[in-house]
């Protein structure tokens, strides 16, 4: 394996999953799409800068108290 090659993104990938649509999950198995998301929160609080926080200004999600 030429690790240098890998890491500067030159050797092509031995599989390339065709992908139809941004939400596609044809290439998981149903054991995993299947699943019901569950929430985890961090261990410790940790606050988003306000760099961090503007990439988010267009989501509208609050988790449910």
């Amino acid at each position: 394996m030429n690790w240098d090659a890998l890491l500067a993104k030159k050797l092509k990938p031995p599989f390339q999953p065709v992908i139809r649509a941004p939400q596609d999950v044809s290439n998981f198995d149903e054991e995993f799409t299947q699943l019901k998301p569950e929430l985890t929160l961090p261990r410790t609080p940790c606050p988003l800068t306000s760099e961090q926080q503007e990439l988010f200004a267009d989501f509208d999600f609050s988790v449910m108290s």
